[in-house]
């Protein structure tokens, strides 16, 4: 027999103890056995502890992976050990959904290349301050632009903070989707300048441009502040022979002209005119993009100021 269970002391106190057993011999209808109890009160309530230490080790491993997966952020842990490949210890719900990635893949994927979903064009970038923040310590915060199953580009802020380990080292990152408020700053930024073009009259010609008619609508101020106005129908064919803008010069002004009807942005360019007929004077040019939510340019803002004095 090997068997543990509890006695209880004189006082009331429960005592840990093990049994072994053995018979010896059986002789007259009674038995004969040898028996010898182990005090391993100490150790059974040791294991005690440390299984209910582990349980809650459990618990509290399980609350951690529900919190990671609430996170707004993208979330992962890399362990890159001395010699071999990154391995991808875990990461957050949200990263998969990111990237639209099911977990298996992905964890696939940042085993053998953790950077292969971040756009080309930054990935020189980013391998340059990942491995700063390795050599100083300091954790890294770089915008990068990250590229989705389904081949959408996102822009997100990236952070990175790497641990030394004894079998190499750890490195944390998480990443927040900053798609949204990108294109806001852009699109806030956009209707700023075109907010100085609306209300800034401190400048000589200004300039409200239909790309699908061809047709501008330029108006002009003396030093006064005085205004005229004249519609001009195909300005683009119209500035090709301006006796207002130098001859060097109309070739550039048409081709900035047509790159802002393409795309939505906002350019600059300087030139030569010459609005009052005293000769050649030195203009910047600042052009803005009106756009549809589809990206769509129906029209262009601009104005021209005279800069010869500076």
């Amino acid at each position: 027999v090997d068997h543990d269970l509890r006695l209880l002391r004189r006082e009331g106190e429960s005592l840990w103890v093990n049994l072994r057993a053995e018979r010896m011999r059986t002789a007259g209808g009674a038995t004969v056995f040898y028996a010898m109890l182990l005090d391993i009160d100490l150790s059974r309530r040791t294991l005690e502890r440390l299984g209910e230490s582990q349980a809650q080790l459990a618990a509290a491993q399980g609350r951690l992976d529900a919190l990671r997966d609430t996170l707004p952020a993208a979330f992962a842990l890399l362990r890159i050990p001395k010699d071999g490949q990154p391995e991808a210890l875990c990461f957050s719900q949200r990263l998969a959904e990111l990237l639209g990635y099911p977990a298996a893949e992905l964890t696939k994927r940042l085993r053998t290349e953790p950077l292969w979903r971040v756009h080309q064009a930054d990935r020189e970038t980013l391998t340059a301050a990942l491995l700063r923040a390795r050599t100083t310590g300091v954790p890294c915060r770089q915008m990068c632009r990250l590229r989705t199953r389904e081949g959408q580009v996102l822009r997100v802020l990236l952070e990175a903070v790497w641990q030394e380990r004894a079998d190499g080292e750890q490195l944390f990152l998480t990443c927040v989707d900053m798609t949204r408020e990108q294109e806001t700053a852009e699109e806030l930024r956009l209707r700023t300048q075109l907010c100085d073009l609306l209300l800034d009259r401190s400048h000589i010609v200004s300039l409200d441009y239909d790309p699908a008619a061809d047709t501008a609508h330029v108006e002009t101020y003396d030093a006064g502040g005085h205004r005229s106005t004249r519609r001009v129908e195909r300005y683009l064919q119209a500035l090709e022979s301006s006796p207002s803008i130098h001859p060097e010069d109309r070739g550039r002004l048409i081709t900035a002209l047509r790159r802002a009807a393409a795309r939505p942005g906002a350019g600059t360019l300087e030139y030569r005119g010459n609005y009052s007929g005293q000769g050649w004077r030195w203009y910047r040019a600042s052009l803005v993009s009106l756009f549809d939510s589809k990206g769509n340019v129906y029209g262009l803002l601009g104005k021209a100021e005279d800069i010869s004095d500076r």
